[in-house]
């Protein structure tokens, strides 16, 4: 069985996250053309104009650190992640009461791999405005990757009391929940994720391994079917049923989901070799004309 296939950061360890920063926008709020421009994805001009702002001379603190930033968030978007960080820093030198630079700030430092000061950023933006619902998630997501697990599911219990229609954070506190073993609350989890957002494939396919670590086997199967069918690209899921229905000695059915799992880019021979839940149809014509001169 494979247990995890994607790995979408380092802080992961055996369980990979869905980090917010890739998919949740940067707290925006500016002014004039700069803040424009980067809404409309023309971050070179954004920064242009924010640079402009900058130098003017009849700034105060205030606008000088939104000018500062929105140019972080422009460099940031453009993967200049130090200039980011030394923008995010002028702007709280300029407004040390602003959560969302030391949030925005504590973003980029996840991408450049300052995981201590990223979440002392995410703190500090807490610690500045306790509804900051996204510093929690991210601050739970890092908390996750070092295995501090207790913080990281009361991290995202917090984000969910902020915003409980956010899918996010029940599937991240679920796999936080996994790690510790609680497959029931790891599985109600995933299904109030499900719930909030139904196309969540991975919702799918970890409450399926939930199900899988608890025996149950006919209802990881449906999960795993189901996040094949909102993703016909995860090879995991098809492998997956495959060794679950070879386990179960249903070898029509295990050559079928095995040959799915091939055609949709599986191609770890050693792993396949070495896997004991496939060796019910090892002797089969579907697995040995696949592995040959593997």
């Amino acid at each position: 069985m494979w247990e995890r296939i994607r790995g979408s950061l380092v802080l992961a360890g055996g369980v990979s996250l869905l980090l917010s920063i890739i998919v949740i926008p940067v707290v925006s709020y500016a002014t004039d053309w700069c803040y424009e421009y980067h809404k409309k994805g023309e971050y070179d001009k954004a920064i242009e104009e924010c640079t402009k702002g900058i130098n003017a001379g009849n700034r105060g603190n205030k606008d000088l650190s939104l000018f500062y930033n929105n140019r972080g968030r422009s460099y940031a978007a453009k993967g200049q992640y130090d200039l980011a960080i030394a923008d995010f820093g002028k702007a709280i030198e300029l407004n040390p009461k602003d959560d969302k630079s030391y949030y925005n700030r504590g973003l980029s430092r996840v991408r450049t791999r300052q995981f201590d000061q990223a979440i002392a950023d995410f703190t500090k933006a807490i610690e500045l405005n306790p509804k900051n619902e996204r510093a929690y998630h991210d601050r739970g997501l890092l908390y996750h990757g070092k295995g501090q697990l207790d913080q990281a599911i009361a991290d995202f219990s917090k984000a969910i009391e902020l915003n409980p229609k956010d899918d996010k954070s029940y599937y991240n506190r679920g796999l936080s929940q996994v790690r510790k073993g609680q497959f029931d609350q790891a599985i109600a989890d995933f299904t109030k994720a499900i719930e909030l957002n139904p196309r969540n494939e991975m919702a799918h396919y970890d409450r399926g391994f939930s199900y899988v670590k608890k025996g149950q086997y006919d209802r990881a199967i449906a999960d795993y079917t189901k996040a094949t069918e909102l993703n016909p690209k995860n090879k995991s899921a098809y492998y997956n049923n495959a060794c679950l229905y070879s386990i179960r000695k249903d070898t029509g059915e295990a050559c079928k989901w095995f040959k799915k799992a091939i055609d949709a880019g599986l191609s770890n021979w050693e792993f396949i070799k070495k896997d004991k839940d496939l060796d019910n149809i090892r002797n089969l014509s579907c697995y040995k004309e696949t592995m040959e001169g593997k």
